[in-house]
């Protein structure tokens, strides 16, 4: 196996760690391989580096096509780059080269008019400034990792990870968007959403009340083609998942049609399937053989076992079960409230089932606790059952917590007794409406909406404020840490002093913290509301 490593250091994985600047435990030490045949079949073994750049893999099948994902790592296991390779066939009767676009994991998350960019691992910023990408709902990651798509209501930009070019400019995004139209259509609306098939070439968009799909993703030109319905009763698209590709079926994905999104109000929720290939000459058509399922309640998203494609998992922040698995279109296994915080996304690895919900703070005495978010990783441990608990105390050690981090701002009282203080704002609850999980299951990147408040008296000065952050959050979701925190926007119910010159009068509050909090880099200069976002491995 032949890595094809990028040209810029602080990105090649293989690189000794101290040339970079960056932490022993951030240096590659070893590799893992994950082996798929195009049966499902699952082996995973050790690969060894024989030269620079080059690996030994060990025992392959032959004569049959699978699919190959490498994994590198540190020595405390920490996934540090990844790079994925399908349909590869070896000849029993010679050599086979194959090359694998090795790169570090990379995060995208979109709003307003940037798109934010992290070196994952190293949990920094890696685009400064954020790429220049105006208006865009939903991002999405190519599995093979050669680009992301940035979506918007009536267009869609393909963005090459080698460099952040658009396909077909040679210009950085700012100067050369190159949006791709989708076509318009009165009854079917405009673009809320999107998913990429795993073959990286072809992609489902939410389209009002249908889906619409797009090919030849990695081609010079991509091919969208009519919308159609996915129900009758659907009024909106909301979320969609690709079933794993297996040999000899249809590419298909699962359609969430009135999900709810950020608060629990809504119609009852529909769950339809939908091939997305071009089989007899179709473009994409619902699944006439396996009827909607009527939900009977709210649904938030969707996600399909990539082990077992036959379970479809949905979320329920809204009823009384978190969590419902259907197999068949039958219920098998619901996850109840109380045992979760409301959680509004979730996202299905290799070996594991991740909810990070909305949580409040708890209460000892008449004493509030640091607000904790807590994260519910669920894993897999006999492969011919879902990842699902099956009991009270064995989904209890599964739950991780992480501290969300206060807000404070250093300031000069009015009155020069008091002298330099902080004014700190705890967190009262948070909400995560959307996360990406690295494929690992290591990392998550969250989109955030936390309410902050205060109501203090300090001698003579008091100091109130009440306030919603929207920020990004990129967590280690099994040692339960944040390892980056920051602030896109703040919307002020409340805020005042009687001691803090200018922050009398809610307008000069408000100014006071915001230019606070910009100066200590905590918040972005152009307030947006994160939208989409995706996690890439591979690819750069």
């Amino acid at each position: 196996m032949q890595l094809d490593l990028p040209g810029d250091p602080q990105l090649d994985p293989t690189q000794d760690c101290s040339s970079v600047g960056c932490s022993s435990n951030l240096r590659l030490a070893r590799y893992s391989l994950r082996i798929t045949r195009q049966d499902g079949d699952t082996r995973n073994q050790e690969a060894v580096a024989s030269t620079i750049g080059e690996l030994t893999v060990g025992s392959v099948p032959v004569d049959t096509p699978f699919d190959l994902r490498l994994a590198g790592q540190s020595g405390t296991g920490q996934v540090l780059g990844v790079g994925r390779v399908r349909d590869v066939q070896v000849d029993a009767r010679g050599d086979t080269l194959v090359s694998l676009k090795f790169r570090k994991p990379i995060g995208y998350i979109a709003g307003g008019t940037s798109l934010r960019v992290f070196d994952v691992s190293a949990a920094r910023d890696l685009e400064k400034p954020a790429l220049g990408l105006a208006n865009v709902l939903d991002v999405a990651a190519t599995p093979n990792g050669v680009l992301f798509v940035a979506l918007q209501q009536q267009h869609m930009i393909r963005v090459r990870t080698a460099d952040h070019f658009a396909v077909g400019c040679t210009q950085p995004l700012g100067s050369c968007a190159k949006p791709e139209s989708l076509g318009t259509d009165p009854k079917f609306g405009t673009a809320s959403c999107i998913a990429i098939r795993p073959d990286s070439d072809a992609a489902l968009l939410c389209r009002g009340q249908g889906v619409q799909p797009v090919f030849n993703l990695s081609g010079d030109t991509p091919a969208p083609v009519d919308p159609f319905g996915v129900g009758a009763q659907v009024q909106r698209t909301s979320a969609i998942a690709f079933e794993p590709t297996r040999a000899g079926s249809r590419p298909a994905a699962w359609v969430l049609g009135n999900g709810i999104q950020r608060t629990c109000s809504g119609e009852k929720s529909i769950l339809s399937r939908a091939f997305v290939d071009r089989a007899n000459d179709k473009n994409g058509e619902a699944d006439s053989s396996v009827p909607p399922i009527e939900l009977g309640y709210a649904a938030a998203d969707v996600a399909v076992d990539p082990i077992d494609p036959s379970i479809v998992y949905v979320v329920t922040p809204c009823t009384t079960n978190t969590i419902v698995a259907y197999r068949d279109r039958q219920p098998v296994y619901k996850l109840t409230e109380g045992a979760v915080p409301k959680a509004y996304d979730i996202a299905v690895t290799d070996s594991k089932i991740i909810l990070i919900g909305e949580a409040p703070r708890v209460s000892v005495g008449n004493d509030f606790l640091p607000l904790q978010a807590q994260a519910i990783i669920i894993e897999r441990t006999d492969p011919s059952r879902p990842p699902l608990p099956q009991s009270a105390a064995e989904l209890t050690a599964l739950t991780r917590t992480f501290d969300v981090p206060t807000i404070s701002v250093r300031f000069q009282t009015s009155s020069s007794d008091q002298g330099f203080l902080f004014w700190s704002l705890d967190a009262q609850n948070i909400k995560v409406h959307n996360f990406q999980v690295s494929p690992d299951g290591q990392r998550a990147l969250l989109n955030t909406e936390t309410r902050y408040a205060s109501n203090l008296s300090l001698s003579s000065c008091q100091y109130n404020a009440d306030v919603i952050a929207h920020g990004i959050m990129l967590v280690d979701i099994n040692g339960g840490t944040v390892l980056y925190d920051a602030l896109t926007q703040l919307e002020f119910s409340q805020c005042s002093s009687n001691c803090i010159t200018g922050a009398n009068t809610q307008a000069g509050c408000e100014a006071f913290f915001r230019d606070g909090l910009q100066a200590r880099g905590r918040l972005s200069r152009t307030p947006y509301v994160p939208s989409g976002g995706a996690i890439l491995f591979g690819g750069r």
